[in-house]
């Protein structure tokens, strides 16, 4: 990921992969956060990245959570599976702290739409995105630091972790295109619905 680092800088990674999982789109963010710990300066500079990857994630979970209020509940049938109503029945259950703290979990990132569906009030959903997602992505960043640490004592092993380069840039770009292009779709599907319903 030399190449990645140098375009757009360890920040601009991590800001990358933030919002491309706040929006929910299939991406591989703990692997780029435990990348990105690997090659960290250290504890203060973990906090950094870390709060640049939540930031990152929040902005991609308000574009969700525009388009939720700009369409209406039709926005629901972005949700793949039976999603929509686990997360509907989780934001009834647990209030607005479930916006909190799911986000470490899979069906965190498919929060964002329900929560506008109903009415959460905006500078709220953006803390509570924000405090939820931050931990996990300070955990992730640090473990990858500990595990390049460790490595050390297998020389063989660290070079082998040192050694993905080759393959893992080009699948991660990729993947970010496909992503991209599925989330578009399905919001172009979403939106075609909600019309039909007018």
């Amino acid at each position: 990921m030399d190449n990645l680092w140098t375009g757009l800088g360890p920040w601009g990674a991590l800001l990358l992969s933030g919002v491309l999982e706040g929006l929910a789109v299939p991406w591989p963010s703990p692997l780029v956060l435990a990348w990105a710990g690997a090659g960290a300066a250290g504890p203060l500079h973990y906090l950094g990245l870390s709060a640049m990857y939540a930031g990152g994630y929040v902005a991609g979970a308000l574009v969700q959570y525009g388009l939720a209020r700009l369409f209406g509940p039709a926005l629901l049938g972005l949700l793949p599976g039976p999603r929509a109503q686990q997360v509907l029945d989780l934001l009834a259950r647990w209030g607005q702290p479930a916006v909190l703290w799911s986000r470490p979990l899979v069906i965190g990132n498919f929060v964002s739409i329900p929560a506008a569906v109903v009415r959460m009030p905006l500078g709220r959903f953006a803390l509570y995105t924000w405090l939820g997602i931050w931990p996990w992505s300070l955990a992730v960043l640090a473990g990858g630091g500990w595990l390049v640490d460790g490595l050390g004592a297998f020389p063989a092993v660290a070079r082998l972790y040192r050694s993905v380069d080759w393959w893992l840039e080009p699948g991660l770009w990729a993947m970010g295109v496909a992503a991209v292009a599925w989330f578009a779709w399905r919001v172009r599907k979403a939106a075609g619905r909600e019309k039909q319903i007018q």
